[in-house]
Parts: C-alpha cells; sequence; structure tokens
C-alpha cells in the first residue's frame, strides 16, 4: 500500500521553478523575444514567493539577471541554478511529489520527449540534478521508470487524478499499454484512490498528444474547468465535444463542471500550423493565478471567471502568445516547488 500521496498545486509552495530558454534550444532565433515573457512571469511571481530560475552557463546567467534587473524584478526572491537542459518546458521533465506527514518522495520520472520527438538527454538527468542539489533530508528520492510527464497530471489533493490516456499511449509508442495496465500503475505509483480518465486527442499543434493541462484541470477539490468551444468551424470542436462528452459520462461527473472557451481566434505560426492556445494552462503561485491570454477577445471573459472562481488570489494574465510558437503554456513552462521539500541550507547558500 503506498502511504504516501500527491498535494494539489494551490497548497503552499516553497518556490516556483522556471527553466529560462537559452540559445542551445530551439528558442534561439527568438531568445529575446520569448525571454520577455520570462521576465514577465518571474516578476509576477518573485513579489510574493521565491522563483528558481535554471541557467545553461555563466554567461546565460549574466543575461538573465540584466534582464530582471531592468524588469524591476524582486532580486531578492530570485535564486540561480546551474543545470544543462535541451528545452525549457520543466512542467514535463521535472519531479513529482508525494506526501506523509512530513516525509515525502521525489519521483523522477521517466523523459523521453513526448514519443523521442526531440533531443531529451539532458532533459532526463533533470530531476536527479536537482535533488541532489536541493539535497532534502526528509525526501526520499525514487527513480521511476515510467513516462508520464508533469502536464498530463493533476490532482485534486482528495485522492483524484485527471489525466488522458491518449498522451501516455502516444508518447510511449511500442508499449502497447492496456487501459488495466495504466489504471493500476497510476493508482500505485501516485497513491489515489480515483482515477478520472479521458481519452481524446489533443488540440491541434500539440505536441504532447493531448497533455490534460490543456485541456482539462481542478481549480479546487470539487470543480473541474475544461477547454469547450461553441464555433463549430474551430478545428478544435470536435475534440472538444468529445471531451465534455467523456468529463459527463465519467467519474467526473461527480464533480462540478465548468466550460471555459478557447479564444476566438485560432492562432497559427509562421507555417500555417496551428498553435495549441488554451486558458486551461494556468499556474498556481502562493497568492496568484497566473493565466495565459492571447491577445484574443476571449482573454477578458477567460480572467474574469477565474477571478469569480479564485476570489481570494490575485488573478493575472501573462501574454503568451510567444510561448506558444513552441507549443507551450504557462503551466508547461513552470513547476511548482511544494512546501517543505527544499532544504534550509540552500536557501541560505543560494544566490
Amino acid at each position: 500500500m503506498n502511504n504516501y500521496h500527491p498535494l494539489p498545486e494551490w497548497r503552499p509552495q516553497d518556490a516556483c521553478l522556471i527553466v529560462w530558454p537559452h540559445s542551445h534550444s530551439d528558442w534561439e532565433p527568438r531568445l529575446d523575444q520569448i525571454s520577455e515573457i520570462y521576465v514577465d512571469i518571474a516578476r509576477s511571481i518573485s513579489d510574493t514567493q521565491t522563483v528558481i530560475i535554471v541557467y545553461f552557463d555563466d554567461r546565460h546567467k549574466q543575461y538573465i539577471q540584466k534582464l530582471c534587473i531592468n524588469a524591476h524584478c524582486n532580486m531578492q526572491a530570485l535564486k540561480f541554478i546551474e543545470i544543462k537542459t535541451n528545452d525549457t518546458w520543466v512542467r514535463d521533465f521535472g519531479p513529482q511529489f508525494l506526501f506523509s506527514g512530513k516525509e515525502f518522495k521525489y519521483l523522477d520520472m521517466e523523459f523521453h520527449a513526448w514519443g523521442k520527438q526531440y533531443d531529451y538527454q539532458l532533459d532526463n538527468q533533470f530531476g536527479k540534478h536537482l535533488f541532489k542539489i536541493f539535497n532534502p533530508s526528509a525526501g526520499k528520492y525514487t527513480d521511476v521508470r515510467f513516462a508520464i510527464e508533469g502536464g498530463n497530471l493533476d490532482f485534486n489533493g482528495r485522492g483524484a487524478l485527471l489525466t488522458n490516456l491518449t498522451s501516455i499511449r502516444k508518447n510511449n509508442p511500442g508499449e502497447n499499454y492496456n487501459d488495466k495496465y495504466l489504471t493500476e500503475r497510476l493508482i500505485s505509483l501516485f497513491g489515489i484512490n480515483e482515477l478520472i480518465a479521458i481519452d481524446v486527442d489533443g488540440l491541434q499543434g500539440d505536441d504532447t498528444h493531448g497533455h490534460i493541462d490543456t485541456l482539462a484541470r481542478f481549480i479546487s477539490d470539487d470543480l473541474i474547468v475544461y477547454a469547450s468551444t461553441n464555433n463549430s468551424h474551430n478545428p478544435n470542436h470536435g475534440c472538444l465535444k468529445d471531451l465534455e462528452s467523456q468529463l459527463n459520462d465519467c467519474q467526473a461527473n461527480r464533480y462540478q463542471l465548468l466550460p471555459i472557451q478557447l479564444p476566438d481566434k485560432t492562432i497559427s505560426d509562421d507555417n500555417g500550423q496551428i498553435l495549441p492556445a488554451s486558458y486551461i494552462n494556468f499556474v498556481f503561485t502562493n497568492e496568484s493565478l497566473l493565466v495565459p491570454i492571447y491577445n484574443d477577445d476571449k482573454d477578458d471573459v477567460a480572467l474574469d471567471t477565474f477571478k469569480e472562481l479564485c476570489p481570494d488570489r490575485e488573478v493575472t494574465g501573462i501574454n503568451a502568445s510567444e510561448l506558444i510558437r513552441q507549443y507551450g503554456s504557462l503551466h508547461c513552462a513552470t513547476l511548482h516547488i511544494p512546501k517543505n521539500t527544499i532544504d534550509e541550507n540552500w536557501y541560505r547558500s543560494a544566490k
């Protein structure tokens, strides 16, 4: 029996961690443009909690620090660590945390870039390097030989996990996972007692094959918000109708369900590839909710909805139009570090 259990993202955090885009990644041609978004993220969060920024090398660190100083970030709240990475989507290659009282398990999941679509060797070592740096006295490192990314895991803190089985299968080609195996593996691994499993294709342009954090999320322990569109001409209309139907048919119907409309405009890159713009990719911090926006008329509607749902949090829109050029958004680019998982000695020594 697994006595360790996950916490929801809205519980207190030690820090929010981001991996800053660098010239050794696919962001190289637009490094200055994407760095503006990361400055916005760092500035928004650093007013109220620690932001851990992962940099590639000393030159990269100096570049980041200059940007943050010029943008008037709270520099005392920024902590810098050097880990070399292939990419920046730390939600997917970062660790998962399970708790039993004051003790916790640090799950270092296998990562191979959503079915080996891109280089991933450095990212697959990220969790191991991060654990050595934090060196938590109460944490137990666990090397998990199973590839499921953090963006496809959403917990409510009451024993439920929301995930998309289609993404797990497509990101593990050749494994032939059936529903029974995946259900048993997820329940055992994460110590949950309820699996809310949908099985749908992802949004157009989503190279994760349908991560749940673009489709449906717990906004509280009894309310699920999900992506939707009333526009029958939207290329995501069929997928999202399927999503809605499955949420209503499966165990999720025991929860409140609230649709959040996609942006009115379909957003595409320079080659005409439709990009996966969704307001569901929001980020909890200790005092706020960061919501991706896209220069669209629906931005204000989404922000107003989240303000009603989270009256005790400051709801802030972050323009994620540049982020989705690489097919991710705010939640994909951040990793919450739960309270009491970082050794205090590290805090005192970190700069």
